[in-house]
């Protein structure tokens, strides 16, 4: 092999070809405090705009359910190196420092860094150096739809909804639907919280804030009925507590040409009030925002900025007066509110939780308040006054003086005269014969006059029935049907079956019934006091204070409308009624919902609602929660451990924190 010359190694060497070496693009993104700095390009063409954090997150807050959200900043911290996302248990529903724990300022910064990214290195990769000004608008800081498939790798839609999500998984550990008639709070709890957060909702783990969470069963096409479940979940001093509510999640008119409808998702439920269709009054309830829904009368579902007038109020409730909201009204949550006006309202809402517990009837003559007063007091039988017959009465009277209801003679000796009447039918006149002599022999007994047993014995029923006429035995009859009974409603000088049912009790019945008629009356005067605070508040607050009604055309102070007026049925519905449980517990009442719902959330019956309501807002007066974060879930989707395994819609990594 030759030896090379210089000569022929300086031609060779020369004729080498080096590659070019291409500086990087320059650029980057720094954050300091709410400020997020974008700078490209370098020397006499370097470049820079500044991004608000504050910006970049009212636009996720405005675009996004809490769901989108979450899915949102659990992909971008798979995408991004520098942030790494945990998702907040100790929430308080205080939006300015909840929004920085669900939507970091890290977040903001990875937006803007991808965004930029995505602009440098994809959109413009060409020739960067040559499009400073349009990567710098393309750098907004404002990521939805683009943003979701170009960096997300998903789509804007596949963010907000939860429609096909049945992950039974959460943070790597399975769970499965308990039965919600036998579970125990913190079993229900812990379930509630992994099925809120599998969903890709938020959930808080702090005292004193309020989770909420509904199941929505499968919809029977021909109509709507109350037969879903609505959950309100909490800690008090640690100790989980969940209170469970039968409602309708769905609209109350269906098909082609139905009311629209909040799909599955996690959405903000503000405190407001909601207008009555048939009042016209706004009553208070909770209000709904920035929620992916169901368009009116068709299959479209499209997200809904700010207020969705689907609301959470109540349906058939069977109070005399509609309640109106005094103080927060729609989206005033949003603007702020100062401290009358939402003590005004809750003080609506207390009140109301308290006075449609002790009603017995939207059409009778005691109202609610007078009702409690009256089961705070001991109450007795006057002697029978009056001389003449159509005169004669006897009064229920509190504390000696204070006539609480008065039974006329009248009414009581037309009823006897009627259902002790001879009717010629043995077993019919043997049924009343054993049934007066009952009633006579309860006199006695209540007397301890030493009558024998059978002092009747010889009676025929038409006798019997003239003994039933006096007034000794009137007033006995009273007597017994007042004592260990709180519904006035119930003495009404009537012996029918339930005061023959009521004498033939042994002693160890009436000894439960004392039981629990103490108990009733421990409650009404723990109630009273508490309804007596309220009122106070009510006198010193600036906007009730000042508040009329009208009553038979005169003018009088809300207070006094309250306290005289407000009546309501004993129950808003028969927990006999409930025709329909689940697999899982869960009841349902056939109940159409109709005209009750446009696609509004709905707690069945009056007093079962303002229970909610109360609860809703429990600790607000300690923890200033103002916002709650609502999980819709299909039941449908609430799949068992072992089928979920095999068959989930969500990408589980995304999931464990």
């Amino acid at each position: 092999m030759g030896r090379a010359t210089f000569d022929n190694f300086q031609d060779k060497f020369l004729t080498i070809e080096f590659p070019t070496v291409v500086e990087p693009f320059p650029w980057d993104v720094t954050r300091d405090g709410e400020d997020i700095t974008f700078t490209l390009g370098a020397g006499e063409d370097e470049k820079s705009e500044v991004h608000k954090t504050t910006d970049v997150r009212k636009f996720l807050l405005e675009n996004f359910n809490w769901n989108g959200i979450v899915h949102f900043m659990h992909l971008l911290s798979d995408k991004n190196d520098d942030f790494t996302y945990t998702r907040p248990t100790d929430l308080k529903g205080i939006p300015a420092d909840d929004d920085i724990l669900i939507i970091p300022d890290e977040a903001t910064e990875a937006i803007i860094y991808e965004q930029a990214k995505y602009a440098i290195e994809t959109t413009y990769a060409d020739a960067p150096a040559d499009n400073i000004d349009k990567i710098l608008k393309y750098v907004d800081g404002k990521a939805k739809t683009g943003f979701s498939s170009d960096t997300l790798e998903t789509t804007y839609d596949d963010l907000i909804k939860e429609s096909d999500n049945s992950e039974m998984s959460y943070n790597g550990t399975s769970f499965s639907m308990p039965d919600l008639s036998t579970v125990s709070d913190k079993e229900l709890y812990d379930f509630l919280k992994n099925l809120s957060q599998s969903r890709y909702g938020l959930w808080s783990e702090e005292n004193n804030v309020t989770n909420f969470v509904s199941i929505r069963r499968v919809l029977d096409t021909s109509k709507s009925k109350y037969n879903d479940t609505l959950f309100l979940a909490w800690k008090e001093s640690g100790s989980a507590k969940v209170a469970q509510y039968i409602g309708s999640t769905e609209p109350g008119k269906l098909g082609d040409s139905g009311n629209g409808q909040l799909l599955p998702q996690t959405t903000t439920v503000l405190l407001g009030v909601h207008k009555s269709i048939t009042s016209g009054k706004s009553t208070p309830g909770g209000r709904t925002r920035n929620a992916y829904r169901k368009a009116n009368g068709g299959a479209n579902h499209y997200f809904l900025k700010g207020d969705t007038s689907m609301n959470v109020h109540y349906g058939h409730p069977d109070i005399n007066v509609i309640p109106q909201g005094y103080g927060i009204h729609n989206n005033s949550t949003a603007k702020g509110y100062n401290n009358d006006e939402i003590e005004a309202y809750l003080l609506v809402v207390r009140v109301y939780n308290i006075l449609t517990k002790w009603g017995i009837g939207k059409n009778e003559s005691i109202s609610c308040y007078k009702n409690l007063e009256n089961n705070t007091k001991t109450l007795s039988v006057s002697n029978v006054l009056g001389e003449k017959e159509v005169d004669k009465k006897v009064n229920i009277v509190r504390d000696t003086d204070d006539v609480v209801k008065t039974i006329m003679y009248s009414t009581y000796k037309s009823y006897v005269s009627k259902n002790y009447k001879v009717t010629g039918k043995k077993a019919t006149d043997a049924i009343r014969k054993d049934r007066a002599n009952k009633l006579l022999m309860n006199y006695h007994n209540r007397a301890n006059d030493g009558a024998p047993r059978d002092c009747y014995s010889g009676y025929e029923l038409k006798d019997l029935l003239e003994e039933l006429k006096q007034d000794r035995i009137f007033k006995s009859i009273v007597e017994t049907q007042l004592e260990y009974e709180s519904n006035l409603k119930k003495v009404d000088a009537q012996p029918g079956g339930g005061t023959i049912k009521k004498i033939e009790k042994t002693q160890e019945q009436k000894k439960k019934d004392k039981e629990k008629f103490d108990e009733i009356t421990k409650e009404a005067k723990d109630d009273y006091k508490v309804l007596s605070e309220l009122f106070n508040k009510w006198n010193g607050n600036t906007i009730l204070s000042n508040e009329k009604e009208t009553f038979n055309g005169n003018q009088i102070s809300l207070l006094e409308y309250f306290k005289k007026h407000i009546k309501s049925n004993e129950q808003d519905f028969n927990p006999n009624s409930v025709q329909d449980v689940d697999n899982s517990g869960g009841k349902g009442i056939d109940k159409k919902v109709g005209g009750w719902s446009q696609g509004c959330q709905i707690i069945l019956g009056g007093h079962n609602f303002y229970q909610f309501l109360n609860n809703l807002t429990q600790f607000i007066e300690d923890s200033s929660q103002e916002r709650w974060y609502y999980t819709i879930v299909d039941s449908e989707n609430i799949t068992s451990t072992s089928s979920n395994n095999t068959d989930s819609n969500n990408n589980s990594n995304s999931l464990n924190e």
